[in-house]
């Protein structure tokens, strides 16, 4: 399932960060994806298409939203990428906190 939209100035930015990092391995082959958090538990990737990606041979994750938000998040600090909090839905006015 696509979750998010990542914007062409993104994945640009991830694909430099990805050859910078020298990350390669079949799931960012694969899905043409992006380590986001090499984890005490499964790597996460964001894929280019949207789908946050888990590498779960061993682990069997299902993954739910809100682990689906938690892994940009998490990217947010691995990678310092600052611009992946723009895949995040906007507060809404009515939020509190």
């Amino acid at each position: 399932m696509r979750i998010f939209r990542p914007a062409p100035h993104l994945l640009a930015t991830l694909r430099e960060l990805r050859a910078a990092r020298g990350d390669d391995d079949e799931i960012t082959q694969t899905y043409d994806a992006f380590l986001l958090d090499p984890g005490l538990g499964p790597p996460t990737y964001l894929a280019s298409d949207g789908r946050i990606v888990w590498d779960d041979d061993i682990w069997g994750v299902k993954g739910t939203l809100r682990e689906a938000l938690a892994a940009i998040r998490a990217g947010v600090r691995k990678t310092g990428l600052a611009e992946l909090l723009e895949l995040l839905p906007r507060r809404s006015s009515e939020s509190v906190g």
